[in-house]
């Protein structure tokens, strides 16, 4: 844009995708090391997800604070691909993640607050879920049900409940399926919109 000459080297779909992993891999381990410099408690949030393949995935988050007069910030640390479903795949899965990002197993321990997931039995069963694991390991440990998943499922609840949601949530998929299954309805809405 400039008028610099840059080669040929960031045109590549495939280079481009490399150096985005490696720079946001960097970046991920550098704020980990801040934590654990700084001796920081963290918290781990995580979800599972399938991919569009069906692929199972866990989705990792850590909640730190990476200065002393800041908010807890909400950092992206892992997207995992998993073998199954299994409690302790998922437990050895994020533990690894954690030990890939240099947190040691002392360390967790003196400075682990909370584990926060959805309200799968996987994740927050009694006996062999993720959460009664990782109690097993590192005893300070609070296990917590996402309160954003709570919500999602009270909401939904409601909604099942009341009539007239069911008769609007019906109408709104049905104008959907209208307007999303002919190109010809969709250049007549479309036209109306501009």
């Amino acid at each position: 844009m400039n008028g610099a000459n840059l080669g040929i080297g960031l045109r590549s779909r495939y280079s481009a995708t490399e150096i985005i992993k490696r720079v946001s891999e960097e970046m991920r381990s550098r704020a980990c090391k801040q934590v654990i410099k700084t001796g920081r408690c963290f918290s781990v949030l995580v979800d599972e997800s399938t991919t569009v393949s069906n692929k199972l995935t866990l989705i990792i988050y850590l909640k730190c604070m990476t200065n002393e007069n800041t908010e807890p910030h909400l950092m992206f640390l892992q997207l995992l691909e998993l073998d199954d479903q299994k409690a302790t795949t998922i437990t050895q899965a994020l533990l690894n993640c954690l030990h890939h990002f240099d947190f040691t197993d002392d360390y967790i321990r003196d400075h682990v607050v909370a584990f926060v997931s959805d309200g799968a039995s996987v994740m927050t069963g009694r006996k062999s879920g993720v959460a009664a694991q990782l109690t097993d390991l590192f005893f300070k440990l609070v296990t917590w049900h996402c309160l954003n998943h709570r919500l999602e499922r009270a909401v939904g609840d409601a909604a099942d409940e009341a009539q007239g949601v069911s008769h609007f949530r019906i109408f709104m998929y049905r104008l959907y399926t209208l307007y999303s299954c002919s190109p010809k309805t969709q250049k007549h809405l479309q036209k109306r919109c501009s």
